[in-house]
């Protein structure tokens, strides 16, 4: 896929100032690429999925088949957000005990739903976000303007970069959501951000995600 094409693309989206991604004009245009190759690919790879999972949510969980929920993204910019629907239609997004750590098994899950976060199928419309330019693969973590409001300097600084579908706290800290433990590893990745580091993170991610850990 040549440069042209992802101009093309990327014709109609608004990206913030490539300087304050912390990455040279080259390789911002390597990440693009790679997000929208990758992106492309994994939809081919999903295609039964897309095709099963409305099906199944459709006849035994909710008539609605997909999440859709604005979130905050690049620059403080919201957007919609997609996932396959997993939770009954309940205002509780997120529960957090008082510690700032998410309340597992939330009662608002349905059955489906359940596996479909264990398994991290949920997430696979997000890759429509990923070409539309809403999202990258990886980046810090799309929150609600409930929580990204919470530390508003924290949150500004987050939203220097696209948010991702997967990330630093992914690979190293799934198993325990804590609010502010994945902020800490997102602000972390803004600095050290690279292609390569990408990469890497993309590759780390297939065994996390296979082996379920901490996945709510």
């Amino acid at each position: 896929m040549n440069t042209k094409t992802i101009n093309q693309i990327d014709s109609n989206v608004n990206y913030f100032d490539l300087n304050q991604n912390n990455l040279p004009n080259s390789q911002y245009r390597g990440k693009r690429i790679l997000d929208i190759s990758f992106s492309l690919i994994l939809i081919v790879i999903f295609i039964p999925f897309f095709i099963l999972v409305p099906i199944l949510i459709y006849l035994f969980d909710e008539k609605q088949i997909f999440f859709i929920h604005e979130r905050i993204g690049l620059n403080g910019k919201p957007f919609q957000m997609y996932k396959f629907k997993s939770m009954k239609n309940s205002l509780k997004i997120f529960e957090f005990d008082d510690n700032g750590d998410l309340i597992k098994n939330n009662s608002s899950i349905t059955h489906l739903g359940k596996f479909l976060r264990k398994t991290s199928i949920d997430e696979i419309p997000q890759l429509f976000n990923v070409i539309k330019g809403d999202m990258s693969l990886v980046g810090p973590r799309p929150l609600i303007r409930e929580v990204a409001n919470v530390n508003i300097k924290q949150s500004e600084y987050r939203t220097n970069v696209k948010p991702g579908l997967t990330g630093l706290w992914q690979i190293n800290n799934r198993i325990k959501y804590n609010l502010d433990d994945m902020i800490d590893y997102d602000i972390e990745y803004i600095e050290k951000q690279s292609i390569w580091l990408d990469l890497k993170i993309i590759l780390l991610t297939v065994p996390s995600v296979i082996s379920m850990k901490g996945a709510v």
